[in-house]
């Protein structure tokens, strides 16, 4: 039966990265199953247009910039607005569900539910970490011994039993959340990350190869944030060991947020036209970059969090390296070639490898494709999801 659902989403939308593409994913899979979806995020971002989509943007509180990526006090200061936002426009009976994305949706969600009385509105939790005091140790962002860590994971345990369904990105995100709270694991449901497909504009990614000057050339790519908890710290070391084997290979890398501190130690290589910073992309555009690629090297760190890129690199074939976490397995299967955990030089060593091995490149093109479509068909998860919701929610 189709539903209203109010999705709160504590970001920017559309912006293209990280858990923008979870929400633009599944939001499509529930337009899909004939759901009317109200969307509220923050005030910044692409619009979507979409049949039974609407987008309501909270007050930017003077903000004019995105956050970075990562905790952030600005971030704290949106979801005040965003909260106020959701509870002036949420009306009684007007919901079926409210579906909140990450650990501050859920928070506002409840609130909203709790102070308009919503009794019969479910309350969906898409989680991307297993814990936020977790992920914030992860990042550096506090001290797992500090007053700051047992308030967010008082406020943690606190609201995530609140939940009527919890959706998780990975199942190793879904066993670790089992592990924290034992009593909720009729809840807990690993649904992983699924990605749209966009043909390649032959005619864009042509350009891109005259821009750079790549013609003839090997090219290693890489796609993520540019933060530590991305693995960033290892792509330096990377570079130098490859470079100083493979003199006609260069490295175009695509994210942000570009620090001094991280282009100071790759500065000759990007004068010298050896490493290619393009900054953010398009998400609508990312299969024009990833063309351009012989290897790509995906180094992320927190081995629970899911990661949907993957997904990317195997909708066209793209041989993938990456550190040996379960939650990279999960996704890539036998199509992935594994480096030891945090080995930068075992990772660039097997890149090495990879291309000099046009054999096993074209067999990872043909299994990875297969399997992208195993996983990754969106009619198949689109019955999956609304499955998940029938069974254990209504």
């Amino acid at each position: 039966m189709p539903m209203n659902i109010a999705m709160i989403a504590p970001l920017n939308y559309l912006e293209d990265r990280g858990a923008n593409i979870r929400v633009y994913e599944m939001s499509r899979l529930l337009l899909a199953n004939g759901h009317k979806i109200t969307l509220f995020c923050f005030p910044l971002g692409k619009d979507v247009k979409a049949d039974n989509l609407k987008i309501i943007r909270s007050f930017s509180g003077g903000l004019k910039q995105s956050p970075k990526p990562g905790f952030s006090f600005k971030k704290i200061y949106l979801d005040f607005f965003l909260f106020f936002s959701a509870l002036l426009k949420i009306k009684k009976n007007e919901f079926d569900m409210i579906y909140a994305f990450m650990h501050e949706g859920l928070w506002i969600g409840h609130l909203i539910k709790s102070l308009k009385g919503l009794n019969s509105t479910r309350l969906v939790f898409d989680n991307q970490d297993s814990s936020l005091a977790e992920e914030m140790v992860a990042s550096a962002k506090i001290n797992e011994k500090g007053m700051l860590y047992d308030l967010i994971e008082g406020l943690e345990m606190f609201f995530v039993p609140k939940s009527d369904l919890i959706i998780t990105t990975s199942e190793a995100i879904a066993n670790r959340m089992k592990e924290i709270y034992p009593c909720l694991n009729h809840k807990i449901f690993a649904f992983p990350d699924g990605v749209s497909e966009f043909p390649i504009n032959k005619e864009n990614a042509e350009n891109l190869i005259r821009k750079f000057n790549l013609e003839g050339k090997k090219v290693i790519y890489f796609l993520g944030l540019l933060t530590e908890i991305q693995g960033i710290n290892h792509i330096p070391k990377i570079i130098e060991y490859i470079l100083s084997k493979e003199k006609d290979t260069v490295f175009v890398i695509s994210g942000y947020p570009i620090e001094k501190s991280f282009t100071d130690k790759i500065k000759t290589h990007i004068e010298n036209g050896k490493v290619i910073l393009t900054g953010g992309i398009s998400y609508f555009q990312l299969y024009d970059y990833l063309s351009l690629a012989d290897v790509e090297k995906k180094k992320k760190k927190v081995m629970k969090e899911g990661n949907s890129k993957l997904l990317n690199y195997m909708a066209i074939g793209l041989p993938a390296v990456v550190f040996d976490y379960p939650a990279n397995r999960e996704i890539l299967g036998e199509c992935g070639i594994y480096a030891k955990k945090e080995d930068s030089l075992d990772m660039a060593k097997k890149i090495i490898e990879l291309l000099h091995d046009k054999k096993k490149c074209n067999k990872i093109l043909l299994n990875s494709q297969k399997r992208f479509k195993e996983i990754s068909n969106f009619k198949k998860r689109t019955e999956w999801l609304s499955s998940i919701l029938k069974q254990h929610l209504f």
